[in-house]
């Protein structure tokens, strides 16, 4: 059994795999559930910073429209992303911005069109986000960018009693 310092290391399949001859008080392994719901929980409790200004990661509203001012700024898409990480810099700047802007200011960007948002965009980055801080700001924008999907909801799939 590990120490305590790696017991979130130690991780089970299912809580059907626990030890049931455990002495009282020892510590159980993790199973993959419980460690999927405390990332759920802190991607979900997450508050970033840049430059002193606490925010929030995205709403579903903001990630849509972070999605579309990606695409309508020519950067590459999230699944060229995936594949040679140094195309996100543009995508994690984006993501810093967009959550960085109040909902007032955004609904009258959207209301000028996208060309008014990325134009918008491209002048804060290019005020707030100097050269020597672009590892930074990629580094809190992937960190937006992954709190966001440990929260996506997923399908799951109904049992169907039989005789149905």
């Amino acid at each position: 059994m590990p120490d305590e310092d790696t017991l979130d290391d130690y991780v089970v399949a299912s809580d059907d795999a626990l030890d049931p001859f455990a002495m009282e008080g020892e510590p159980q392994p993790k199973t993959k559930e419980q460690l999927a719901e405390e990332r759920r929980e802190a991607a979900f409790d997450a508050i970033y910073s840049w430059k002193g200004r606490a925010f929030d990661g995205f709403s579903s509203s903001r990630k849509d429209l972070w999605r579309s001012v990606c695409h309508a700024a020519g950067y590459a898409p999230l699944t060229a992303c995936f594949n040679e990480l140094s195309l996100f810099h543009g995508h994690a700047k984006a993501a810093i911005y967009i959550c960085l802007q109040d909902k007032k200011r955004l609904r009258e960007l959207k209301a000028r069109g996208l060309a008014a948002i990325v134009s918008d965009m491209e002048e804060w980055v290019d005020k707030n986000i100097k050269p020597h801080e672009e590892t930074e700001a990629f580094d809190i924008g992937l960190k937006v960018f992954n709190d966001s999907c440990e929260n996506a909801a997923s399908a799951v799939p109904q049992t169907i009693s039989p005789g149905k």
